[in-house]
């Protein structure tokens, strides 16, 4: 018969949490089962997780802390790296706008005061 381990020994617990939490599925009801209003998989995933949690379990089972820290650095990574896109993205419109300018007039900068000299000059 097996003997249930120690108390301070919790890893079977953990390892069993851990199968419960990955391979649980809702049970499945016919219409017109009583049972059949349950909700979605999804309410049932938190409810384990929650209880998961309680036990000390982290959800993320696969991912070692080492692994979970190098997930973080790459998001950080990927976010520093859309900002300064996004900053020579900005400078290359300002360039291009520099030069329509200068197709226009042949000058690359013009105060306030030209710009509504030329415009009254339109009118």
């Amino acid at each position: 018969m097996h003997t249930p381990p120690p108390r301070h020994d919790r890893s079977g617990m953990q390892r069993f949490v851990k199968l419960c939490i990955k391979y649980w599925r809702p049970p499945t009801y016919s219409q017109s089962d009583p049972r059949s209003g349950l909700p979605p998989r999804a309410v049932w995933m938190f409810a384990l997780r929650a209880t998961s949690e309680r036990v000390h379990i982290s959800t993320d089972f696969n991912l070692s802390q080492r692994e979970k820290e190098a997930k973080i650095k790459t998001e950080k990574e990927k976010q520093i790296t859309k900002e300064k896109k996004g900053k020579r993205e900005k400078e290359k419109k300002r360039e291009r706008e520099k030069e329509k300018d200068k197709g226009e007039k042949g000058v690359v900068e013009r105060s306030w005061s030209e710009w509504i000299r030329t415009d009254r000059m339109k009118m």
